[in-house]
């Protein structure tokens, strides 16, 4: 790689970055281009250079975040890839592959390094570019599918439908702790950050996988 290409590689690693902070706050409609070009501290025709318009470059940030959040996930479908191919399947390994894909969702939910990825979320549902919604394909989406399929793995006679409406109440309990940590005010004055943080973790784990072996 050339040195004019590690410059322009990182010119775009940074104006995604920008707008990972950027839309996660404004939105796609009220961040400005100029808005785009003072944070990351590149002039106004960088960002049209490097994307072509607005539309193509949010485009491009959803995708950074979802593929950068999907990393977290890789080991874990590879497991269920690999008990796939081998038929295998049991409930004690149903069980620990829901107990990690819960861990998962709690990682991602509090203790996720980029607390924006969770807010575009948000935003993905009201900017319809072509039903372009890549971070909640990962974060949402394909782990429902995936714990549903686990919990009729767990529980054999429970039909799919019902495991994937259970995993949606599931899923979405856990993913809304992260997007409105507002449920949980009353706790602020009484526990640090990082206390209230593993206090959430254990007690919301508690719950679901209890909640899980009692369907």
């Amino acid at each position: 790689m050339t040195n004019t290409s590690i410059i322009r590689e990182s010119t775009k690693e940074k104006l995604l970055q920008t707008g990972i902070n950027l839309f996660s706050r404004y939105g796609f409609e009220a961040t400005t281009t100029r808005m785009i070009a003072e944070d990351s501290g590149q002039n106004l025709a960088t960002m049209p250079f490097h994307f072509k318009n607005k539309e193509n470059f949010y485009k491009a940030v959803l995708k950074y975040a979802a593929q950068d959040v999907s990393e977290g996930y890789e080991p874990f479908y590879t497991k269920i890839q690999e008990l796939n191919l081998s038929g295998s399947w049991t409930v004690e390994k149903a069980w620990t592959c829901i107990c990690d894909l819960v861990d998962i969702q709690l990682y991602i939910s509090i203790d996720l390094p980029h607390p924006e990825y969770l807010t575009l979320i948000y935003w993905e549902q009201y900017c319809h570019f072509d039903n372009y919604t890549p971070i909640t394909d990962v974060i949402l989406l394909k782990s429902e599918e995936t714990l549903a399929f686990l919990l009729t793995k767990y529980q054999p006679g429970l039909e799919y439908d019902r495991a994937l409406l259970l995993s949606r109440i599931i899923n979405g309990g856990i993913v809304s702790f992260g997007e409105h940590p507002m449920f949980v005010k009353p706790l602020k004055e009484k526990l640090s950050d990082k206390q209230r943080g593993i206090w959430m973790k254990n007690k919301i784990r508690e719950f679901v996988l209890k909640s899980i072996q009692e369907l």
